[in-house]
Formats: C-alpha cells, structure tokens, sequence
C-alpha cells in the first residue's frame, strides 16, 4: 500500500525480531502477527456433583453449600440410583458415603476410577476414619471426615476449579426435624424387616446408619437408645419402638440435627 502512495516498505531485522517500517506514516512500526501476545480465556465451570449418601439429612446439608456456589446437584441414596443417573449426568465430582443400604460405596469408586483420565474426581465422606486407607486404595481423590465444617467441605469441592471457597460459619447447615424423621423411618423399617425375617445380619446396615446419624448429628436421645440395645437391655423390637416414639416426639419437640 505505501509503495501505491510513493513510498516505500523496508523490512528491519532478522526473521525472529523483524518488524516493518513505513515511510509514508511517520513514527509506525508494524509486527509481525505471531510475536503479538495471545490471551487466552477459560470460562470458569460451575463445580457438578452427584451425591451418594444415604442420610436425607446430609445430602440437603451438602446440597445447601453446593447450590450457594452455582454447583449442579444430583442426590443418590443407593448404588442402584447412583448408576442410574450416571447414565444421563457427567458429573465433575462424585461425593460417596460409604455406608448404602444395597452395598459398600467404594464399589463404585473403584468402578468410576477405571475410567481414567475422564473420571469425575472421587472424595468419600465418613465417620470413620478408619476407612481412609482403604478409600484411598480404592480410587478415592480425597477422603473427608464427619463431622465437617462447611469451610472445609466448600474448599475440596472447589479445589481444582479456580475458585476460592466463601466465607462461611464453620458448622454445616441445620438438618430440617421432617428429614430427620425420614432418616429415622427408613432405618426403623430395616430393622422390623430383619425382626420379622429373623435375619440378625441384616441389622447391621440401620445400626451403622443409626449409630452414624447419633454422633454426627449430636442426637443424645437416639445414642441412648442404641446404647439400650448394644448393651442387651433392649431386643430389635424394643428398638424400633423406642424410634418409633422418637419420631412422634419430634412434632412436638422440633428435635433437629446439628450438622451431618
């Protein structure tokens, strides 16, 4: 263009320096395209979790924390509803309780850790610490330990995403009485199934569910009730209906969980 206006381009330096000079516009340099600096910008994801933990009481407590950050939420309550949603959900997190009423939880995290590189990343939550090893062999990415505060829950979950955790009060949400009393319920059900069945082996699951709910929730009363039980004071029988009166009670009594 500057040689149609009787200039002319004269080209200074090597290949790797070079730029251009015009003699018709005084003061301008051109250079080169490829050494101009490229800024690339990621757009940030919002964190995706599935959550596969049998308590109502912790998931709507997990869920709380993680729809206060913009994450997707999906809840699974079982292995079985845990693989059902996989089939239509890619989480970037997969978030799993162990203790399920249809088998051990680190079932499925030694699935999902076979997919490689395109696997969510995998934490697992317990009570029990002495699982941690075995969580970690299992495939597992993190594990935490109950009782959590919402601070370290919060910053695991965005760990790998940029972003920093909130400021938040340091126990978790309040569990609501009605999802308590579904906790309570479900695990009353499993036991008047083994009373009735005379299948002792299947009260191990509610009475780890129970005993699990007692101490993270700071519940006295139903800690005394296992307690009754554990000690032979009270049958199977004896304790469903001590839940069962529990449960009444707690209409009245606005009984909550502390944090799960």
């Amino acid at each position: 263009m500057s040689q149609r206006q009787g200039g002319s381009m004269v080209r200074i330096g090597d290949d790797r320096d070079s730029t251009y000079k015009s003699d018709n516009v005084v003061g301008l340099t051109f250079r080169r395209e490829e050494e101009l600096p490229v800024t690339i910008c990621r757009p940030i994801v919002p964190p995706s979790v599935l959550i596969v933990e049998d308590s109502a009481c912790a998931a709507d407590a997990y869920s709380l924390l993680l729809r206060s950050i913009g994450a997707r939420v999906r809840w699974a309550d079982s292995l079985r509803a845990a693989n059902r949603h996989l089939r239509s959900f890619a989480p970037n997190t997969v978030l799993v309780d162990p203790g399920l009423p249809d088998g051990n939880g680190l079932r499925l995290i030694r699935r999902l850790w076979l997919m490689g590189a395109s696997r969510p990343r995998l934490i697992v939550v317990s009570g029990d610490n002495e699982i941690a090893r075995d969580s970690l062999a299992a495939g597992a990415d993190h594990f935490l330990e109950k009782p959590l505060s919402a601070a370290t829950f919060l910053a695991e979950i965005l760990t790998r995403t940029g972003r920093d955790a909130p400021s938040l009060q340091s126990q978790m949400p309040m569990a609501s009485s009605a999802l308590l009393r579904r906790d309570l319920q479900e695990a009353r059900i499993h036991i008047l199934k083994a009373v009735l069945s005379g299948r002792e082996g299947q009260l191990l699951y509610p009475l780890q569910f129970l005993r699990s709910l007692a101490r993270d929730g700071g519940l006295t009363p139903l800690s005394l009730l296992l307690d009754r039980f554990q000690s032979g004071v009270d049958s199977a029988r004896d304790l469903a209906m001590g839940l069962a009166d529990m449960i009444d009670r707690m209409g009245d009594e606005n009984l909550t969980a502390r944090q799960v």
